[in-house]
């Protein structure tokens, strides 16, 4: 969620958010919160993995110690559960057609009744 230890020491610093070479290729490496959500932000090259600056692995690892892995895990299987009910219910859920789309929209048993007179005159 970025609210972590990592964020708090960036806002207090005020300094810009700095992008770092990759010590091998030399690309600008992705910014990522560690776990989702250690608030530990590490450095990855999409080529050679995770750097670590001073002390991010001790942090990374006492995080991992008081369970965050555990919980960012059980945290990701729900979000995954989720997603899969979604993808599955809207399978199972006919096309919404808008609303004042027209009677040419309408179709079946509804436009058959609507296009034999007019509604409207009965009333």
């Amino acid at each position: 969620d970025g609210s972590g230890p990592q964020r708090s020491e960036a806002l207090a610093a005020g300094g810009p958010i700095q992008y770092r070479p990759c010590p091998v290729c030399g690309k600008l490496m992705n910014r990522q919160n560690y776990g989702r959500r250690s608030g530990i932000i590490v450095d990855r090259c999409g080529e050679h993995g995770i750097w670590f600056d001073h002390e991010e692995l001790d942090r990374i690892l006492a995080w991992i110690r008081r369970g965050g892995l555990r919980q960012a895990q059980a945290r990701q299987v729900e979000e995954q559960a989720e997603k899969t009910r979604e993808q599955r219910l809207s399978r199972s859920l006919p096309p919404v057609e808008p609303i004042g789309a027209g009677r040419a929209s309408v179709g079946g048993w509804l436009s058959d009744l609507l296009t034999s007179f007019d509604f409207f005159d009965l009333f």
